[in-house]
Order: structure tokens, then sequence, then C-alpha cells
């Protein structure tokens, strides 16, 4: 329908910033991998948060032209549901990969965070 807001769009460019989202607009955190075995993880929040996570953890879009799983645009869907102030916060993670094994070896590269602004 034509009368539901546009999403709020945070890239990795906003690392440390804070975006302004209205209740009952999308926002949608895109964070690119570029190296393989290299993931984004993390985006919870609590019941209470201003925002609420669409999907649990985040759709993926592979890389074209890519053999490796992992190189792509991470995307974290919420929807801002209550005014208030919350900081969402990812980790680009090494090796990131699917196996409990590979997940107990996983190191952090670096941290993103955004605060995202509720109001009515």
């Amino acid at each position: 329908p034509a009368d539901l807001p546009a999403p709020v769009a945070v890239t990795e460019e906003m690392n440390g910033k804070t975006v302004s989202a209205r209740i009952g607009q999308p926002i949608e955190v895109r964070l690119v991998s570029q190296k393989k075995l290299e993931g984004w993880e993390g985006g919870t929040v609590a019941a209470d948060s201003p925002v609420s996570p669409v999907s649990r953890g985040p759709s993926f879009q592979p890389a074209a032209a890519t053999t490796d799983e992992s190189v792509g645009t991470y995307r974290f869907t919420y929807t801002a549901t209550a005014a208030g102030s919350v900081d969402l916060e990812m980790t680009l993670m090494t090796p990131s990969g699917p196996t409990v094994e590979q997940r107990r070896k996983a190191l952090p590269i670096r941290t993103f965070r955004v605060t995202v602004d509720v109001t009515k």
C-alpha cells in the first residue's frame, strides 16, 4: 500500500551515528562481508525494545560471481514499535559458518553500532 512509510536504510558508513524512525516504520541494517569465511552476527534486542526484529537473524544476499557462501550483504530488519531509543550492534566474525564447530572458533573482527531513535 502507498501509505506504508519508506524503510530507514542503514549502511556501514553510518557506524556510530543516530538514525530516526517513526512508529510503524521498517528499519533495515545492510552490512557487507567481502572476505571468505567472514559474516555479520548480532543485532538482538530486548523484548521491551522500541524496535522488533522482523526475523530471527539476518537475511543474506550472496555477492554475484562468488563461490563463498559468506561474501555478500547481511540484512538485519526491524520494525519501529514504540517511542524510545535503542542501540543496534552487529559484529563481523571470522571464521563464520553454519556448523557448531565453526562458530566455536569464531573471533570478532570489528563491531558496527547505530542508535535508533523512534518517535510517534
